[in-house]
């Protein structure tokens, strides 16, 4: 948020130059900049941004030699979790839900640069500029060298690891990943909805579609969470009837159907269904009539 909020203030003040009016001074100098920040949070979990650029190159973001030189220095090949899996756990989280907002090209451009200086403060080799060095530049002009950055990387190590002391209890693991993933895994409600209408007699019977979509889905995860309940405990699920299976709606039967713990109450029996191919076999071989062949050979 404050690096988009520089990138309009700068927009606004250049606007301001060619209109030969004096800039607004709305950003005070003391304002800490966003490659500051972005520096800075870096140094605190540099697991974070080894992760995320992994996240995006497998999508096809981030994969030039500038990245690949940058990952590989010591303060990114060298991170991580301190072995506290609370902090691994809200890593993965936030990669997960806010990865998308790093592929822009603006942003990779800030992220590199502040990464760098991230790297360079790790290397001993950055040198501390005036505070306002890049008060009056533009985003596309800042280099490292010009970010300013409070502390040493063992500062923020140190920080890091108090607030998340190495240990195995995961204080986030009520948090899914999938809660926080963009990736849809079930069926859109516009599907869901148009398919249960036409199962229940067509596009007429959707005049409550939302009140009966919402109840068709309660009373499927209903019955799911009472056979994943039995399925836990090792308990057989209790078989469907037929008055069940003849009222129940297509669509949930369809889809309850292709769970592994769902009992239908109809198995097909096999073994019985060999033994009567077997026994029409036998059957039909005793109806067969003698070879005139063999029956000659035997009068001779």
């Amino acid at each position: 948020a404050r690096f988009r909020l520089e990138q309009q203030q700068q927009q606004q003040q250049s606007k301001q130059q060619k209109q030969d009016q004096p800039a607004s001074s709305s950003s005070s100098s003391s304002s800490v900049s966003s490659y500051t920040l972005l520096a800075q949070a870096l140094l605190l979990h540099p697991l974070v941004l080894r992760e995320l650029m992994a996240k995006l190159q497998s999508q096809g973001v981030g994969k030039d030699s500038s990245w690949n030189a940058i990952l590989s220095r010591r303060l990114y090949a060298k991170a991580s979790d301190g072995g506290s899996e609370s902090l691994s756990h809200l890593i993965s989280l936030f990669v997960e839900r806010s990865h998308q907002l790093w592929k822009a090209a603006d942003v990779q451009a800030w992220l590199k640069t502040a990464a760098e200086a991230a790297a360079d403060v790790a290397d001993g080799r950055h040198k501390k500029p005036p505070a306002a060095a890049n008060s009056s530049r533009s985003s596309s002009s800042i280099r490292p060298d010009d970010i300013v950055i409070e502390g040493s990387a063992d500062d923020w190590c140190c920080v890091a690891r108090e607030s998340f002391p190495a240990g195995s209890r995961n204080e986030y693991g009520h948090l899914r990943l999938a809660d926080f993933s963009d990736t849809v895994a079930a069926l859109p409600q516009e599907e869901m909805q148009a398919a249960m209408a036409a199962a229940a007699g067509g596009p007429a019977a959707a005049a409550g579609g939302d009140q009966d979509m919402e109840a068709a889905l309660d009373v499927l995860n209903d019955m799911l969470a009472q056979q994943q309940i039995a399925a836990a405990d090792g308990r057989a699920a209790t078989a469907m009837s037929e008055e069940q299976l003849r009222t129940a709606n297509p669509l949930l039967m369809l889809l309850q159907s292709m769970l592994p713990w769902v009992n239908a109450g109809q198995q097909p029996d096999y073994a019985a269904g060999d033994a009567q191919q077997r026994q029409q076999q036998q059957q039909g071989q005793q109806q067969q009539p003698p070879d005139s062949g063999a029956e000659g050979n035997a009068g001779q």
